[in-house]
């Protein structure tokens, strides 16, 4: 036994470096986000319309957290994707800021952000380097 613990994700993942660990983060933090106003939109319009809408930003939710997942593991296959994302969810937080609410549309802009930086600064080459030393 070892005096040490350590996560399972820290032993699964030995050589990822921060960048890639904050960007999976912050995609985690906009999953739960997206599941969230997912199931609040469905119960409170209670609509077939509204549980459609629920049902999409479920989804989506799906789709940010297994890029989390991915980035979390270092791959870079994630990377393209994630930059994307946060790039659209600009002009969707600068919609919802002029629509009514500038804090949401705000906090909306600073995490996508702030994930766009770490994903650059989580670079490929750092992961490709470690896979070619074992």
């Amino acid at each position: 036994m070892s005096d040490q613990t350590s996560s399972p994700l820290r032993e699964a993942t030995p050589g990822v470096t921060t960048p890639w660990r904050v960007a999976a983060a912050l995609m985690v933090v906009q999953a739960v986000a997206l599941f969230g106003v997912g199931i609040w939109s469905g119960f409170d319009g209670g609509s077939a319309r509204s549980w459609s809408f629920a049902a999409t930003l479920v989804v989506l939710a799906g789709c940010v957290a297994a890029l989390a997942w991915l980035l979390n593991a270092g791959r870079s296959a994630a990377r393209s994707p994630t930059l994307l994302w946060n790039a659209l969810l600009l002009p969707i937080g600068f919609t919802v800021g002029d629509g009514g609410a500038p804090w949401a549309g705000w906090l909306i802009i600073a995490v996508a952000v702030l994930t766009f930086l770490a994903t650059v600064l989580a670079r490929p080459h750092e992961v490709a380097a470690r896979d070619g030393q074992d």
